[in-house]
């Protein structure tokens, strides 16, 4: 309903994220130099944006949202949820940035962890074992990428990249978020 109404919810979504961090960042009990994100699926889009927009996140682990477009399309902008269309999924002319190593890239020269499960069917749409073989070569194309981005940048040490047995948020457990926030300094 926002969007037909000329609202963009992924820029609601980001705002609504920014201003967490705002709250955050005002406690005397949070370290403002160890502010972390994380997300799976939607959340993980969302890691996505809110990592690359507020520099403030020091450290994200995006989980089954892989980036998967390694070039810039002509059609940057896609309509990732027109009128709950399936078909219309993926049409120009839109109003939610594309899913890309460009997008990951924002977070540069911050932390960022890339995960997903090798039989992750939510993210590509299906049972067909050759549509997965062919999502999981882009999502990696995409992921190589943004390996190469973050030593390009000279920080290739902060980019981590996996692939875990299963599907749908396979491997974004509290113990892989906890290792990996407290190699970048995180306290409990």
């Amino acid at each position: 309903a926002a969007s037909r109404t000329g609202y963009n919810t992924l820029a609601m979504r980001m705002w609504d994220h920014t201003r967490s961090i705002d709250y955050l960042c005002s406690r005397p009990d949070v370290d403002r130099r160890h502010v972390g994100c994380l997300g799976c699926s939607g959340g993980g889009m969302a890691t996505m944006y809110t990592a690359g927009i507020d520099e403030r996140v020091s450290a994200a682990i995006l989980s089954s949202m892989p980036p998967y477009l390694v070039e810039v399309p002509g059609q940057f902008f896609n309509d990732m949820w027109s009128d709950g269309n399936p078909g219309d999924a993926w049409a120009p002319l839109a109003t939610t940035p594309s899913i890309t190593p460009n997008v990951c890239a924002l977070t540069i020269p911050r932390a960022l962890w890339i995960m997903d499960g090798r039989a992750d069917a939510t993210s590509w749409g299906g049972d067909d074992k050759g549509a997965l073989t062919q999502a999981l070569a882009k999502w990696q194309a995409a992921r190589d990428e943004v390996a190469r981005l973050y030593a390009l940048a000279g920080v290739p040490d902060r980019f981590r990249q996996s692939w875990f047995d299963g599907g749908h948020c396979a491997g974004l457990t509290v113990a892989n978020a906890a290792e990996w926030f407290r190699e970048w300094g995180f306290r409990r």
